[in-house]
């Protein structure tokens, strides 16, 4: 899986979960994010889970600040 693809499931998930129907760039963070909150959090990763058929450890998530960040961590679970 492209670099590009895994981004883009990233930006759906981010907007499935969190309604927000602004523009989403890499740089952002889930401060930037109207709905983007902890639960919303959760949600966002365990659908990037389902979408990319990993199962990442949700406490190394956490450590991520920017969505470039988020990106770069589930290309290495893929890998």
């Amino acid at each position: 899986m492209q670099r590009e693809d895994i981004k883009e499931i990233i930006f759906k998930s981010i907007r499935e979960e969190t309604e927000f129907g602004g523009d989403i760039n890499e740089s952002m963070s889930a401060n930037d994010i109207e709905g983007w909150d902890s639960l919303a959090h959760v949600r966002i990763i365990f659908r990037i889970d389902h979408y990319l058929n990993t199962q990442i450890d949700l406490n190394s998530t956490y450590a991520t600040e920017t969505i470039i960040d988020l990106i770069e961590l589930f290309i290495e679970e893929i890998k």
